[in-house]
């Protein structure tokens, strides 16, 4: 029994009509029906319900038959009720099919292989029109032809209808199978297409859901191309189209389910580089299952890997000591043992390092001792301890103050004609006179602003995803830690604080223990080329 309404609505037209029944097109006049007979389709065949003999007592009957008995709570039968009403006039006979659905209290009517139904409340308004006019002489049925990747698929549809004559008489329809279909994409070349073609108003609106959400909306390209999500998940489409005819005015609403499941891909900025460099890769539409780890030739350590919109982001900084040659970057599912799942390959050129002697006082040098680097690395290391995953930094990064570059980046220094090399300076000095103010080279957080030993004056900012920028020797500091700063916005003034010999600003770009080229980060944004 629980079966029934399903074989009853698809045997519903051989039922209905038979072997030589036909609906008519054109409406028959109250006046010219000569009888109607009433039947209900059921389990067992069709039960004879009424003859009436007049057009009058006809849509009294069906008034009482189909509305006010039926779909009265009380006599609500517990299977849906499916009627034949055969309207007798001059020009032979005219076949209404009608299915009332108790359980959600719909009643539709049968029609060129569509259900239509009623909205609630004009169910008495239909009735009491039909005889008069035949609202289901529809010309034009707003059937749009939907493709993917070229091969048809049919959505559910539902369309509110108005007929121009009298607009206050209003139904919806519904097709056959009312299940949305489910469509699965595993690649971005995948085409998703609706032929509007067939519409005097062909204009559309497509909606894409992610749950209850609206994930994005849009208009069908000129070729009826629909916008489809980059991004992996499950999403529902409604698309709204309008067709307006001389009989009928209608808004019809498709929908259709997409779920998106794409493979992960591997993206590398490139695959060359100098010492000093940094280089962006990404892990798009990374599998939910996997644990990533990134690790490169360059270091043991494993690369920090980030999330950035529906992707992995992981900057592999390279130190400027680092000896010319060809590394490799592998990417690995920490629950997958053996082979990378993807491994990439790039070269490393020489850094052009430039020898400085650098003359000092005995004053000067008394605070270079080692208790007071120890204590200003654990400052910094308490600064880099921490970064925001996301990227607060806008673009390329600018020189925080205009001034002559006393000593650049990856010089190397010789301490009052020291034979051998006393340090490598991974930072830009730059000229300026004391009281000179120094700008954000980005936007981000400040991590650390106070005086330390040997750095004098210090700002540390981070600009996320563990890029941070220094600026030691400061006359004064103009922010405190936790404030955010804007690119541009001052943060001090320069000075020669800590271990100095003048008025300079040393200005370092840190990443995951290396000091990287800040001339990279002034010409190119970090993530340039990202996807």
């Amino acid at each position: 029994m629980k079966h029934f309404k399903y074989i009853i609505l698809l045997l519903l037209p051989i039922l209905i009509f038979g072997q030589s029944g036909c609906l008519l097109s054109k409406p028959v006049p109250l006046e010219d029906v000569d009888s109607a007979l009433i039947e209900r389709i059921t389990e067992d065949g069709t039960e004879q319900i009424a003859v009436i003999y007049s057009g009058d007592e006809a849509l009294e009957a069906i008034y009482n038959i189909f509305y006010a008995t039926y779909l009265d709570d009380a006599a609500k039968p517990s299977e849906n009720l499916v009627f034949r009403l055969t309207l007798e006039h001059g020009r032979g006979s005219d076949i209404v099919p009608l299915i009332f659905d108790l359980e959600k209290n719909n009643a539709f009517v049968f029609r060129e292989d569509h259900y239509y139904r009623l909205p609630d409340g004009t169910i008495k308004t239909w009735l009491e029109n039909y005889p008069q006019r035949d609202l289901l002489t529809i010309k034009e049925l707003p059937e749009v032809p939907f493709a993917f990747n070229g091969k048809s698929f049919e959505p559910a549809m539902d369309a509110i209808w108005h007929e121009t004559v009298y607009p206050e008489v209003m139904y919806l329809s519904d097709q056959v199978a009312l299940d949305e279909p489910a469509l699965d994409t595993v690649t971005f070349e995948n085409v998703l297409k609706a032929n509007l073609g067939n519409f005097n108003a062909p204009d559309a609106e497509v909606m894409v859901y992610r749950g209850n959400a609206l994930f994005m909306s849009g208009e069908p390209a000129e070729d009826g191309t629909l916008p489809m999500p980059e991004e992996n998940g499950s999403f529902r489409y409604v698309v709204k189209v309008d067709n307006t005819s001389d009989l009928y005015t209608s808004n019809a609403v498709y929908t259709f389910s997409l779920n998106i499941n794409v493979p992960a891909s591997y993206w590398m900025g490139r695959t060359e580089a100098v010492a000093g460099d940094a280089i962006a890769f990404q892990i798009l539409q990374p599998d939910a299952d996997a644990v990533y780890e990134a690790h490169s030739s360059l270091k043991d350590d494993k690369i920090t890997l980030y999330p950035y919109g529906d992707s992995l982001i992981g900057i592999t900084p390279i130190d400027s000591r680092t000896t010319a040659g060809t590394y490799e970057l592998a990417i690995k599912d920490a629950n997958l043992p053996g082979e990378p799942l993807q491994t990439f390959t790039f070269t490393v050129s020489d850094l052009d390092s430039p020898r400085q002697n650098l003359r000092f006082s005995s004053s000067t040098g008394a605070v270079a001792t080692e208790e007071n680097y120890d204590y200003d690395n654990a400052k910094l290391a308490e600064a880099f301890s921490y970064t925001n995953p996301a990227p607060l930094w806008e673009g390329v990064f600018l020189q925080p103050v205009e001034g002559r570059i006393t000593t650049d980046y990856a010089t190397r220094r010789y301490y009052n004609n020291s034979t051998t090399e006393d340090a490598r300076h991974n930072a830009l000095d730059i000229a300026a006179d004391e009281g000179t103010p120094i700008a954000a080279a980005n936007t981000g957080k400040i991590v650390l602003a106070e005086e330390l030993k040997v750095s004098g004056n210090a700002v540390i900012i981070d600009h996320g995803m563990g890029i941070y920028t220094s600026y030691f020797h400061l006359s004064s500091i103009d922010v405190t830690k936790g404030d955010t700063v804007e690119k541009g916005e001052t943060i001090g003034k320069v000075g020669s604080t800590g271990f100095s010999t003048g008025a300079h600003l040393h200005w370092s770009i840190y990443k995951d223990g290396v000091y990287i080229n800040p001339w990279q980060l002034i010409a190119a944004d970090p993530l340039e080329g990202i996807r």
